[in-house]
């Protein structure tokens, strides 16, 4: 289970035991319309991944995909994962 508050601001993110914080921003957007929360993010502690995708040129199918395998590949040694999508994200 993920901790309530966390407190260590200088772990890696490819630490297993750090909070990380997926961001997954919305249509017609990039992963900058997502810069300042994850800027404040890892202010309090958390790994983010600041996702980026093209969304005028896949199906969301292939975008999950993507993320998917991108989640199984590195971030699956994660003991605490949180998802923040915006729109069709």
């Amino acid at each position: 289970s993920c901790p309530a508050r966390h407190r260590q601001l200088s772990m890696a993110l490819d630490q297993p035991d750090q909070p990380t914080v997926v961001l997954i921003h919305g249509f017609a957007a990039s992963r900058l319309a997502m810069w300042y929360l994850a800027s404040q993010l890892r202010t309090a502690g958390y790994g983010v991944v600041n996702w980026d995708y093209v969304t005028l040129f896949s199906s969301i199918q292939t975008h999950a995909q993507r993320l998917r395998s991108y989640l199984e590949d590195k971030l699956a040694a994660k003991s605490c994962i949180h998802i923040v999508a915006h729109s069709m994200g």
